[in-house]
């Protein structure tokens, strides 16, 4: 036990006992600075021993103290007052740096007077390490949550938002300030379906604790629907109470779309190889039927004779028209492709489908922008695809008063787009899932093949160009085609004239 001056025995031996247990180290100075008592636990931390530090002027010992922002406290005490707690950074003499809190008293004798400075030090050097890794843990957690791609959300108990990072404000388009506090419902679409699903959602994670790689639709800031692919775990409190969840979700809206072209060329391409078995067994034999019974016509004089002959060739000719579309995709077209100007080809549709019955009576209003970038383009089959369009809204137009088709053409950046709209019946979600789905129609047996929206679609995707629909039912429907300037691809084993527009003949 080391004696502590001016202090009886047995409150010296006490006071030792207090500052072992406690883990202070405690250093007693006079009034000129000098070390007059060095406790164990400095022993331990400076790597000094008593005999070599006491009688020692404290700077003569430790110089660095002056930079170090000590003095200063330590006269305070001389003059009467009790320090507050200092931390400081220290360099010790052997042991390297360390993080000290301080305190010093006035020592004083019988008579009050100010004889020294009592200092109780302790090392902190492990806590402010501890704290300093968990504020650099805290940083680092907080940077991959604001830098993250993903779109990270915590929800309270309630689904409301309580972090929202700036992967979530890219994926949906709503800054954090607009949207905290309110409730997540506020990215969902306002259908009943997608409103049951996020109570569902919240009700599976609240009983199983997490929901994993859960595909569903949701609505950003400008109003488009996405499809995100999300996760979503429960937080629960120390008392295992539930008080929220964290929200991981992934815009896969791209892969998606991606996935569904992959399988739409799958299908299309077991189409071609059907289509080119169907062009072999049965077109042969069509052309024998077709041929015959034109001979037939020819000789019979008897009326009803011609009749029934011509009932069967045009229904003849119908299934010869189908197999050629077919067989268009199968092998490649002897079609030209040539300059085209896109309005032109518009209105030579237009006239065109005015001699079908379905449009004889419906208003065709065209605004063409002039002076368009003209395209390489095959004209039989562009105009091929805007008849097909518009034969479409015929369709959908029929019996509807006030019916009206209405063409757009405009120069949009690097592309040229035409719009084609009708106030006609419209479109069904389900059905928009098949629109471009080879044999697919929502037309009256023997009105439609299925085949001439997924032709479409084949000839614009040819040229480099997008083929998409918008439709509300019972209001208007709008086809829009987008084709690329200067940029359109020379499809091979293609005819290419730059002046020619006379269509080679296509073989059945």
């Amino acid at each position: 036990m080391k004696r502590i001056p001016g202090i009886g025995l047995e409150t010296c031996i006490k006071l030792n006992e207090i500052i072992q247990f406690s883990d202070i180290g405690m250093l007693i100075l006079d009034n000129e600075l000098k070390i007059i008592f060095w406790s164990d636990r400095l022993e331990e931390l400076y790597g000094i021993s008593e005999s070599e530090i006491l009688g020692k002027n404290l700077l003569d010992v430790f110089p660095v103290l002056e930079t170090e922002g000590l003095i200063a406290p330590l006269k305070k005490v001389i003059k009467g007052e009790s320090a507050e707690i200092f931390s400081f950074q220290h360099q010790t003499l052997y042991k390297g740096i360390h993080y000290i809190d301080l305190r010093g008293y006035p020592r004083q004798n019988e008579k009050g007077e100010i004889t020294g400075i009592i200092i109780l030090l302790r090392d902190v050097t492990d806590k402010v390490s501890s704290q300093f890794a968990l504020k650099k843990y805290e940083k680092y957690m907080a940077n991959i949550f604001q830098d993250a791609a993903d779109a990270i959300i915590i929800l309270d108990e309630n689904n409301k938002i309580v972090m929202w990072n700036r992967g979530a404000e890219e994926i949906y388009g709503y800054s954090a300030v607009e949207v905290i506090g309110l409730k997540i419902k506020l990215i969902v679409p306002d259908d009943t379906e997608s409103q049951k699903e996020i109570e569902w959602i919240s009700e599976e994670v609240k009983r199983k604790g997490y929901l994993r790689n859960w595909q569903a639709s949701r609505l950003t800031r400008d109003g488009r629907k996405i499809i995100i692919s999300l996760t979503r775990t429960a937080i629960y409190n120390e008392k295992n109470e539930y008080v929220g969840s964290s929200v991981i979700a992934r815009d896969i809206t791209e892969r998606i779309n991606l996935e569904n072209q992959i399988l739409q060329s799958e299908k299309l391409a077991a189409v071609g190889k059907l289509a080119a078995g169907i062009a072999h067994d049965v077109g042969n034999p069509l052309n024998s039927i077709i041929s015959i019974t034109q001979l037939l016509y020819e000789k019979s004089d008897v009326f009803w004779q011609r009749q029934k002959l011509k009932l069967i060739y045009d229904h003849v000719e119908r299934i010869n028209r189908t197999i050629g579309q077919l067989v268009d995709f199968s092998r490649p077209a002897n079609f030209v492709i040539s300059i085209q100007k896109v309005n032109s080809i518009i209105q030579d549709a237009v006239k065109i489908v005015k001699y079908d019955h379905r449009l004889r009576y419906i208003t065709i209003e065209t605004k063409l922008q002039q002076n368009l970038p003209e395209l390489r383009l095959s004209y039989d089959q562009f105009l091929q695809v805007v008849i097909n369009l518009l034969l479409n809204s015929g369709d959908a137009l029929e019996n509807k008063e006030n019916a009206k088709i209405e063409i757009i053409s405009l120069h949009a950046g690097e592309k040229i787009e035409i719009h084609i709209k009708d106030n006609g019946c419209g479109i069904t979600a389900e059905n928009m899932k098949q629109l471009f789905t080879p044999f697919f129609s929502t037309k009256a047996p023997g009105k439609g093949t299925g085949l001439g929206l997924w032709i479409s679609y084949q000839i614009i995707k040819q040229f480099g160009g997008e083929i998409s629909v918008q439709s509300t039912p019972g209001i208007e429907t709008t086809f829009s085609i987008k084709l690329p300037i200067n940029s359109v691809a020379e499809p091979a084993g293609k005819k290419v004239d730059d002046k020619a527009k006379i269509v080679a003949p296509r073989n059945a």
